[in-house]
Order: C-alpha cells, then structure tokens, then sequence
C-alpha cells in the first residue's frame, strides 16, 4: 500500500521530516518520512504487516513531541484498516491512495465565529441540492460561512465530501472549496473550486441562476 501526497501544516523547526505512529502510541523519532521542497511525500505500506499488528490507523504529525491525545493536536490520521478492508481498493493490483497530510487542520482554531445575520447574508444560512452535472450535493452552509456538502455518488478517487466557505456580495452567492475527502478512510486534498450563482429575490423566496448548475434552498 502507497500513501502519498502534500503535507500540509507549519514550520516546526524539525526540518522536513513528519512523523507516524499507530494510534494509541507515542511518536518515535526514528519513525519518520522525508518530504521534498514543494512538500510532497510518498510512504511505502507493508500490508501483511499492518493486518498482522492490527493496525487501523496512522497518525502524522511535524513534531514527534505532540500528544497526539490532546483535543486539538497538530496531527492529521488516515484509517487505513478502512482502505485495506474496502471492496473498493481490493479489486485493484495495488493500493495507491493519494490523501494530503493537512496536520495543521486539526489544531484549535481561533478563527472568530461570524454571526451573519448582522453581517448580512443571513438568509442563506440552510440547507440546499446543488446538481452538477450528473452529480447532486447535498449542501449546508453554516452561521459562520463555512460550506460543505457530501456527494451522492462516489468519484474513483472516493473523495466524497466537500469543505469551504461560502460568501454573498451583489446579488452573487458563491462556494469556495478547499478540502476534498473521505471521512471512512480519513484521506484529504487540497483544491481549490468555486461555484458561483446570481441570486434572484421575490419577498422571502430565493432562486439561484448560474452555467454551472442547478440550486436550490430546502
């Protein structure tokens, strides 16, 4: 089995290396990956040997000091019993699962919470079915601008699940994507997409216009 990817995160002064462990266990400073200048990496999986010590889950992180415990930690975690059992990755020769190790999205954020109802825009707050072309998103998009929405159906890289935020300005609401993923194996990347549609108000009632697709409010 193959991991690789980006990793994100921060500088944490250990150089270019991150470490794994199984979770449950302490970091050792031996174990670890070398990424590269534009921060890619690429992690080599015994499979026989996860199966054998029962492993489910590695976790990564910039710092093999972290209590990986902690509410909180910088460290990202991949489920990899959940690919190796998965009927998806079994028909294929071999596993070669790509997942960013985005460490640094777990950590406490303190971003401040937004209300928008005074900041404006609190109308949209709610839940909607965007359809893109053959696929339809189920989409929340929260008080605080962030949007996410869960796809009906699977992509081949089985990235299912969407994150961001959304912003309304001059009759135009817009998505903007970061994160891609899948919660079940706990694999992640990096994107970057935005959806934009012009908003159309008759009293309470909103209707969405765009190229792109079709939305609607529940």
């Amino acid at each position: 089995m193959i991991l690789y990817g980006k990793v994100g995160g921060y500088d944490s002064g250990q150089g270019n290396k991150v470490y794994y462990a199984s979770k449950g266990k302490a970091f050792n400073e031996k174990e670890f990956i070398v990424f590269n200048s534009t921060r890619t990496y690429s992690l080599k999986l015994p499979i026989k040997k996860l199966e054998q010590e029962k492993i489910q889950t590695l976790v990564f992180s910039l710092d093999p000091k972290v209590d990986a415990s902690k509410r909180g930690a910088c460290i990202y975690e991949v489920h990899v019993g959940e690919i190796i059992k998965s009927e998806v990755f079994k028909s294929r020769k071999s596993i070669e699962v790509k997942s960013d190790l985005l460490i640094e999205h777990n950590c406490i954020s303190s971003i401040a919470e937004h209300d928008t109802k005074f900041e404006g825009g609190g109308e949209f707050i709610g839940s909607y079915q965007m359809i893109i072309g053959d696929t339809t998103e189920s989409i929340e998009l929260k008080s605080n601008y962030e949007y996410r929405a869960s796809l009906d159906k699977k992509p081949k890289d089985q990235l299912t699940i969407e994150s961001g935020t959304w912003s309304y300005d001059s009759n135009t609401l817009r998505f903007t994507v970061y994160v891609r993923a899948n919660e079940l194996f706990g694999i992640s990347v990096l994107t970057e997409k935005t959806y934009v549609f012009n908003v159309k108000k008759d009293g309470e009632k909103l209707s969405f216009e765009s190229a792109m697709g079709k939305l609607k409010k529940l």
